[in-house]
């Protein structure tokens, strides 16, 4: 499935793909930097109910954010340089209580990446100056 939109329907593009896919526990975020991954996890976490401020997790590489109902997990692997940095987090342990976990930059844990079930793919592409494609796969 592809999707493109501006900014102004960004709000209509989480709610519509959340109400789709809610029972997908890992939402798996790509694309160049500056593409509006960061953009749509916070508008998705508002929608939800987070009332902090939803900012990257650059540094930290791990905010939460308690929604209406749940709490998400965000990660943000931009910074992680190898597997074995990233299974020194041990993130599969301290994963597991998170309903809902939001990850940018995956491709730098791919072999842990693939051992997540119920994950969806979510590409982010510049499609021209003022829309973006998102491109979605799904691994149930």
């Amino acid at each position: 499935m592809e999707i493109i939109y501006n900014y102004n329907d960004l709000s209509f593009v989480t709610r519509f793909l959340y109400q789709m896919h809610s029972d997908y526990k890992y939402w798996l975020f790509s694309g160049d930097m500056g593409v509006g991954k960061t953009s749509f996890i916070a508008n998705l976490a508002r929608q939800l109910g987070a009332q902090e401020s939803v900012k990257s997790p650059s540094f930290s590489i791990l905010n939460h954010y308690t929604l209406s109902n749940k709490i998400m997990a965000h990660l943000d692997l931009f910074r992680i340089h190898s597997e074995q940095e990233l299974f020194e987090l041990n993130l599969d342990d301290y994963l597991k209580p998170y309903p809902f976990v939001c990850i940018e930059w995956p491709f730098k844990s791919a072999s842990w990446i693939k051992t997540l079930k119920k994950s969806l793919n979510l590409n982010f592409e510049i499609f021209d100056d003022n829309y973006r494609k998102i491109t979605l796969k799904t691994n149930y």
